[in-house]
């Protein structure tokens, strides 16, 4: 009875394994995997860049750009170097017509219980399997 429950689970897991082989290519399932910024989902960019600035993993944020010279990204390095207090609090996606840029609202808790709020317009393109920002701007 015990062997053939293992081999039911055994059985079950490859099957799964084989599914998600053959719904996506090995390569975007490691890279997924490993990067979750590269998953196919500019959101999922967007927002696995807010949580690299919150962790404070600046290089690994960096990486994300496709340039990699963007001001407003130069002034968010400062902001988070600057006050190690500072957390992401909420990541807001609104409503945008084009899958390329995206608006989002992003909120951030500094002591004593300020929360400093913004919206940013976040430009980005496919790179081979994965998704790069290209800029992002304050929207006023």
């Amino acid at each position: 009875m015990q062997r053939s429950r293992n081999l039911w689970i055994l059985l079950i897991t490859l099957a799964c394994l084989a599914g998600t082989l053959a719904w996506k290519s090995p390569q975007t399932v490691m890279s997924a995997l490993a990067h979750p910024a590269y998953a196919d989902s500019p959101r999922a960019a967007v927002e696995h860049f807010w949580h690299l600035m919150d962790s404070r993993e600046i290089v690994t944020a960096k990486e994300m750009f496709a340039g990699g010279n963007s001001a407003e990204l130069r002034t968010w390095i400062q902001r988070v170097e600057k006050n190690p207090l500072l957390s992401l609090r909420n990541v807001e996606f609104l409503n945008t017509s084009d899958g390329r840029v995206l608006d989002v609202r992003v909120s951030w808790l500094s002591p004593p219980h300020t929360v400093q709020a913004g919206t940013y317009s976040f430009v980005l393109e496919p790179q081979g399997e994965e998704w790069r920002i290209v800029d992002f701007k304050p929207v006023r």
